[in-house]
Protein backbone atom coordinates (compact mmCIF):
# COMPACT_ATOMS: atom_id res chain seq x y z
CA UNK A 1 0.00 0.00 0.00
CA UNK A 2 1.22 3.69 -0.85
CA UNK A 3 0.09 6.98 0.69
CA UNK A 4 0.76 10.28 -0.04
CA UNK A 5 1.00 12.74 2.52
CA UNK A 6 0.73 16.54 1.36
CA UNK A 7 2.68 18.35 4.04
CA UNK A 8 1.52 22.44 4.62
CA UNK A 9 3.09 24.09 7.30
CA UNK A 10 0.14 26.64 8.29
CA UNK A 11 -1.75 24.07 10.28
CA UNK A 12 1.26 22.41 11.99
CA UNK A 13 1.71 21.66 15.52
CA UNK A 14 2.34 25.35 17.15
CA UNK A 15 1.92 27.12 14.48
CA UNK A 16 -0.10 30.30 15.60
CA UNK A 17 0.64 33.53 13.45
CA UNK A 18 2.22 34.34 10.13
CA UNK A 19 5.79 34.86 10.81
CA UNK A 20 5.93 31.45 12.39
CA UNK A 21 6.04 30.67 8.46
CA UNK A 22 7.89 32.68 7.18
CA UNK A 23 11.31 31.00 5.62
CA UNK A 24 14.01 32.81 7.72
CA UNK A 25 12.17 34.27 10.61
CA UNK A 26 13.57 32.83 14.46
CA UNK A 27 10.05 31.13 14.62
CA UNK A 28 10.29 29.73 11.76
CA UNK A 29 13.01 27.97 12.64
CA UNK A 30 11.46 26.48 15.52
CA UNK A 31 8.32 25.25 13.72
CA UNK A 32 10.25 23.22 11.09
CA UNK A 33 11.00 21.22 14.16
CA UNK A 34 7.25 20.74 15.12
CA UNK A 35 6.27 20.28 11.39
CA UNK A 36 8.75 17.75 10.74
CA UNK A 37 7.51 15.77 13.49
CA UNK A 38 4.18 16.35 12.68
CA UNK A 39 4.62 14.65 9.27
CA UNK A 40 7.07 12.04 11.32
CA UNK A 41 4.17 10.95 12.93
CA UNK A 42 1.90 10.28 9.83
CA UNK A 43 4.42 8.75 8.54
CA UNK A 44 5.12 6.11 11.18
CA UNK A 45 1.34 5.53 11.76
CA UNK A 46 0.86 4.61 8.17
CA UNK A 47 3.98 2.43 7.83
CA UNK A 48 2.46 0.52 11.29
CA UNK A 49 -0.39 0.28 10.04
CA UNK A 50 0.48 -1.45 6.81
CA UNK A 51 1.63 0.98 4.31
CA UNK A 52 5.04 -0.39 2.65
CA UNK A 53 5.39 3.08 0.88
CA UNK A 54 5.22 6.60 2.10
CA UNK A 55 5.63 9.24 -0.44
CA UNK A 56 5.95 13.08 1.35
CA UNK A 57 5.25 15.83 -0.39
CA UNK A 58 6.32 19.21 0.97
CA UNK A 59 3.65 21.83 -0.45
CA UNK A 60 4.51 24.97 1.94
CA UNK A 61 5.74 28.31 0.28
CA UNK A 62 9.57 27.10 -1.20
CA UNK A 63 8.76 23.57 -0.48
CA UNK A 64 11.92 22.97 1.36
CA UNK A 65 11.27 22.99 4.86
CA UNK A 66 11.12 20.04 6.86
CA UNK A 67 14.23 18.89 7.84
CA UNK A 68 14.49 15.75 5.74
CA UNK A 69 17.38 14.17 8.18
CA UNK A 70 14.63 13.77 11.04
CA UNK A 71 12.49 11.57 8.63
CA UNK A 72 12.39 7.96 8.61
CA UNK A 73 14.61 6.60 6.38
CA UNK A 74 12.01 4.96 4.45
CA UNK A 75 10.08 8.19 3.62
CA UNK A 76 10.41 8.90 0.12
CA UNK A 77 10.37 12.90 -0.78
CA UNK A 78 9.22 15.46 -3.32
CA UNK A 79 10.06 18.55 -2.21
CA UNK A 80 10.74 22.14 -3.90
CA UNK A 81 8.55 23.71 -6.85
CA UNK A 82 9.62 21.69 -9.58
CA UNK A 83 5.78 19.98 -9.34
CA UNK A 84 3.54 20.12 -12.41
CA UNK A 85 0.61 19.25 -9.49
CA UNK A 86 2.33 21.35 -6.91
CA UNK A 87 0.54 20.22 -3.40
CA UNK A 88 -0.69 17.07 -4.67
CA UNK A 89 2.28 15.68 -6.54
CA UNK A 90 2.82 12.38 -7.31
CA UNK A 91 -1.10 11.26 -7.27
CA UNK A 92 -1.10 11.14 -10.95
CA UNK A 93 0.90 7.92 -11.23
CA UNK A 94 -2.12 5.85 -10.64
CA UNK A 95 -0.33 3.93 -7.57
CA UNK A 96 -1.19 5.88 -4.51
CA UNK A 97 -4.20 4.31 -2.20
CA UNK A 98 -4.34 7.01 0.04
CA UNK A 99 -4.18 10.50 0.66
CA UNK A 100 -3.39 12.44 3.87
CA UNK A 101 -3.13 16.42 4.28
CA UNK A 102 -0.79 17.32 7.01
CA UNK A 103 -0.31 20.68 8.28
CA UNK A 104 -3.24 22.20 6.37
CA UNK A 105 -5.10 25.10 7.49
CA UNK A 106 -8.60 27.44 6.57
CA UNK A 107 -8.64 29.12 3.47
CA UNK A 108 -7.52 32.90 3.31
CA UNK A 109 -9.70 35.18 5.28
CA UNK A 110 -11.95 32.40 6.91
CA UNK A 111 -12.15 31.30 10.50
CA UNK A 112 -10.19 28.66 11.55
CA UNK A 113 -6.17 27.57 11.74
CA UNK A 114 -3.57 30.84 10.73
Amino acid sequence: MKILISADMEGATGVTWPADVLPGTPQWERCRTLFTSDVQAAALGFFDGGADRVLVNEAHWTMRNLLLERLDDRVEMLTGRHKSLSMVEGVQHGDVDGIAFVGYHAGAGMEGVL
